[in-house]
């Protein structure tokens, strides 16, 4: 504390991280027609990869009164990430002869740096509480690909597969929100949330494109309601609704095409759209031991990663925006108390989901029930030594 009323804190944090990965595959190719078994594919893809990430946190209270408090808040972040992949690819006939060596190497690397600046402001009476705030964020994102062939010892650089992406994105956004305390076990909270979001990619890149540079600016409103009912002895039930944004991962938005092996591309997709998600939610709790929760939720613009065959010998995954995607939710926990060593918590879902769209032409119309459960034992040993054992199902799923 620097004094009665105001408090400084400084925290950092940083992860270094060094990655080793190897794949092998071994793809079957066959003919269509006459369908008969033709060759075999052997891909490998050997990566080495170093990241580096650092956060900085610089926070300041003001104690204004017994009833009134100043947060300002200021964050700094870098991230680097440095990878090199080799990816020798060989083709086998029916015999087992080396029809064709295709090798390939290409270096990836991204660096993010962000900073966001929030003061929240906050203020209780005896049945009301009030909150406002602003926040600032400021990305800036740079992502370098280049592309080698590999043509016996030599190692020929390829510019018509190689590029340089930067994603730039600023977010201005403010909030009130109100507590009323209706009764000693009712409480109402309503909040509104409004963002302006502007933002550019921008590819370098020698091949022709028609997303070289996406610019976009739009502003969004998030409003939330609440209602809590307590009555600090066996009951609560809250009633919720609210919406939210989900904005693209960053590789997401490159339009550019990055193997994964010899037949698999990714392809970034500059015009994603962030999706909106409306939530609607009831829980009730009993003895604050069993909890039941209800929900629906529909998602526009849902994030989907879609395969498709782009030519002869070839696929891509790439991601588009889905029309929508609807979710209808019930889960249930439980915790037991076995003995004075053993101690039982369950997890129960259930949940419908749908997704519907029109993705380049392909109608999707898919629907299904999943399920999962979870039941995790602790055991309480000698000497403070402490057991885990969980087991956990689930059904099948979408994807």
């Amino acid at each position: 504390p620097l004094s009665d009323k105001h408090y400084l804190s400084l925290s950092a944090r940083s992860i270094l991280n060094t990655n080793d990965n190897n794949l092998n595959s071994i793809t079957d190719i066959y003919q269509a027609s006459p369908f008969e078994f033709s060759e075999t594919l052997s891909s490998q893809s050997f990566l080495d990869g170093k990241s580096s990430n650092y956060i900085v946190n610089l926070n300041h209270i003001w104690s204004m009164s017994d009833t009134s408090t100043l947060n300002t808040n200021f964050s700094l972040g870098l991230y680097d990430t440095d990878r090199s992949t080799l990816q020798p690819n060989t083709y086998f006939d029916a015999d087992n002869v080396v029809i064709e060596a295709d090798n390939t190497t290409f270096d990836a690397n991204t660096n993010i740096n962000l900073w966001s600046a929030k003061v929240d402001y906050d203020k209780e009476w005896e049945k009301v509480t009030f909150s406002i705030g602003v926040k600032y964020t400021r990305i800036v994102t740079e992502n370098g690909f280049d592309f080698f062939n590999i043509v016996g010892d030599e190692t020929i650089f390829d510019p018509t597969k190689s590029n340089d992406f930067n994603y730039t994105e600023n977010v201005a956004a403010a909030y009130v929100n109100l507590g009323l305390k209706l009764s000693k076990v009712l409480t109402l909270n309503a909040g509104l949330r409004v963002e302006n979001t502007d933002s550019r990619g921008k590819l370098i890149s020698e091949t022709i494109v028609d997303n070289k540079d996406v610019p976009r600016n739009y502003t969004d409103y998030f409003p939330n309601i609440g209602l809590l009912f307590d009555n600090q002895d066996n009951h609560s039930l809250s009633i919720s609704l609210g919406r939210r944004i989900t904005r693209p991962n960053y590789q997401d938005l490159n339009p550019f095409e990055t193997p994964t092996s010899q037949l698999v591309i990714w392809k970034g997709n500059p015009f994603l759209k962030p999706n909106y998600i409306m939530n609607y939610q009831a829980s009730y709790a009993f003895k604050q031991k069993l909890i039941i929760t209800a929900s629906y939720s529909k998602t526009k613009d849902f994030f989907a990663k879609i395969i498709e065959i782009t030519g002869e010998d070839e696929t891509q995954i790439i991601p588009r925006n889905m029309e929508k995607s609807i979710n209808y939710g019930l889960s249930m926990s439980y915790p037991l108390k076995i003995n004075s060593i053993w101690d039982v918590i369950g997890f129960a879902n259930l949940s419908r989901q749908s997704f519907k769209g029109n993705l380049e032409g392909t109608i999707i119309d898919l629907e299904a029930t999943l399920w999962d459960y979870r039941i995790q034992n602790e055991l309480k040993l000698l000497k403070g030594v402490l057991v885990d054992i969980t087991f956990t199902q689930r059904s099948n799923w979408i994807w």
